[in-house]
């Protein structure tokens, strides 16, 4: 009876809360999606796009899409564990009170802060995860994520949930405790971070080089060639958003002195 009884509570507090900016955040990072799975099918399969140029110059993977893409939406290190994480956190009000409010357009100096805060947090975890032995053993499976020495873009979140909490759950709530902009973070703000963060993660997984890439590499972003020498050489490049925290910690590594990188993605 108490566990039934806890299961109506909890229903009755979830009727309660309003759950529309949780829906809307949910869209967002849904239309992000959408439009990245969208551009890497029409460039996988030459339509009206330019010749391609792969990451790295050893022998392409294996990158049918369909089957691909269903591995990686049923896989529950991925997107099951973050809409969970989200949904929980709305309902029993883990988020600061701003995030809840409608009021305002979305702060895009709140958006880029977020951005850079919550790779401050995942260069700490990462670079824990292989540097100390302790947090590798115990913590994590990150070496799941590192059996992938050729990345494809659906190799994101490939690993498994303990990984996903401690690399991705753990740096995303520290970013909304610690990140000054919380005081003054709606929801249009928090959800253009949250689906520009899900794009950032997959982007830079693809065995494809962007168009972007070298704007991105002159100001500092991460791009596909930067991720790709971390998975040859895991000792570098621990940032996934930016280059800023391995350029500050030298632990950046440039993928232009990387062997199987390819020049023309750099």
């Amino acid at each position: 009876n108490s566990f039934f009884n806890l299961v109506l509570q909890t229903m009755a507090w979830e009727l309660e809360t309003d759950i529309t900016g949780l829906l809307c955040g949910y869209l967002a990072v849904l239309i992000g999606q959408v439009c990245i799975f969208s551009y890497h099918t029409l460039r996988v399969h030459r339509i009206g796009l330019k010749q391609l140029h792969i990451v790295q110059s050893k022998e392409s993977r294996d990158n049918y899409v369909s089957s691909n893409f269903q591995q990686f939406i049923e896989a529950p290190e991925g997107y099951l564990i973050l809409m969970l994480y989200l949904a929980v956190s709305w309902i029993f009000k883990l988020f600061p009170d701003t995030y809840y409010s409608f009021e305002g357009n979305i702060n895009w100096i709140g958006v880029f802060l977020q951005l850079l805060m919550v790779d401050g947090f995942m260069f700490m975890q990462h670079f824990c995860e292989h540097k100390i032995r302790f947090i590798n053993i115990y913590i994590s499976k990150h070496y799941m994520h590192h059996q992938v020495t050729n990345p494809i873009l659906f190799d994101a979140f490939k690993g498994n949930v303990c990984d996903t909490i401690y690399m991705i759950l753990v740096p995303l709530h520290l970013t909304t405790i610690f990140c000054p902009v919380r005081f003054v973070c709606n929801v249009w703000t928090y959800m253009t971070f949250g689906s520009l963060y899900a794009v950032f993660l997959l982007i830079i997984h693809s065995d494809y080089g962007h168009p972007w890439d070298m704007f991105f590499r002159c100001i500092g972003f991460a791009t596909p060639a930067f991720h790709h020498t971390h998975h040859i050489y895991n000792g570098y490049n621990y940032g996934h958003l930016f280059e800023y925290y391995d350029r500050i910690f030298s632990t950046y590594k440039d993928p232009r002195t990387v062997k199987h990188i390819n020049l023309k993605t750099c």
